[in-house]
């Protein structure tokens, strides 16, 4: 059941990362796909049990410590400055975010089919 949200989640993290290095800043509105999730998941009546739920929350437990993990370590070990994450342009924001969502999907299926 769950897996079906996790690998939707990976496809639209690819979808919409094609879309930005294709079509730059425009190729966000590729996210909207994202938000047809739960009336999909609705449609088909699928529910997660208490296993997969817990494997959703680990995921992003995981996800979110290696970014803050990785974000300390290039504070500490470059000369990475906080005003230098707020230079960055929208279009690497963007591309930083659907990097997030596909990342976030595979960890979530590795969890999912490590089992």
């Amino acid at each position: 059941m769950m897996a079906f949200r996790f690998w939707y989640e990976l496809v639209v993290g690819i979808i919409t990362l094609l879309a930005i290095l294709l079509f730059g800043v425009a190729g966000i509105k590729a996210f909207v796909l994202l938000a047809f999730l739960p009336i999909i998941m609705r449609i088909k009546k699928l529910k997660a049990d208490e296993r997969e739920t817990f494997l959703f929350y680990k995921g992003t437990q995981i996800i979110f410590t290696t970014i803050i993990f990785i974000i300390v370590i290039s504070f500490v070990i470059t000369d990475f400055k906080f005003e230098d994450l707020l230079s960055i342009d929208r279009e690497t924001w963007f591309l930083i975010l659907a990097s997030f969502v596909i990342m976030n999907g595979l960890v979530r299926l590795y969890l999912l089919y490590k089992r």
